[in-house]
């Protein structure tokens, strides 16, 4: 009884615990990576951790730093591709492909609030070819577009 109560009272303070600070979060998988440069997993939560930084930029709580922002999601994306390469044939590849694209969308979402649509029209226009869709689902989604209605 004594052991589980010990145990209880460990997992409360545990559960309480302020959560470690980003900057430790992407310390301990860079140091992860240094260790084993070819882990997959390792690289995707990296791109992951730096595409949730950048999110709180979105926010606009602190003042706008577009070099710092661009410049993570550069880091995110590098991250994922190197994911995918040492991950073939995996889940964590085929999420890490997923999230490059991501990154891409959130390079172009940076870049309209920076420089406007057609600021955001060029960095869309940079995605890399193999990450774009067929043509043949460009077209699908650029037609059932159109057929919603407006607003």
């Amino acid at each position: 009884m004594g052991t589980f109560l010990c145990s209880a009272a460990v997992a409360a303070l545990v559960l309480q615990a302020p959560a470690p600070p980003a900057d430790a979060v992407r310390a301990a998988l860079w140091a992860r990576i240094a260790a084993d440069s070819t882990d997959g997993q390792a690289w995707l939560e990296v791109g992951r951790a730096y595409v949730q930084v950048v999110g709180g930029y979105h926010a606009h709580r602190a003042p706008a730093d577009t070099v710092w922002a661009r410049a993570a999601l550069d880091t995110a994306e590098q991250a994922f591709a190197r994911a995918a390469r040492w991950s073939r044939g995996t889940r964590a590849a085929d999420s890490a492909q997923v999230f490059r694209v991501y990154a891409w969308g959130q390079k172009a979402l940076l870049a309209w609030e920076t420089g406007g649509p057609d600021a955001a029209t060029t960095a869309w226009h940079a995605l890399p070819e193999g990450l774009r869709l067929p043509p043949v689902l460009e077209e699908l989604g650029e037609n059932l577009l159109r057929a919603c209605p407006r607003q």
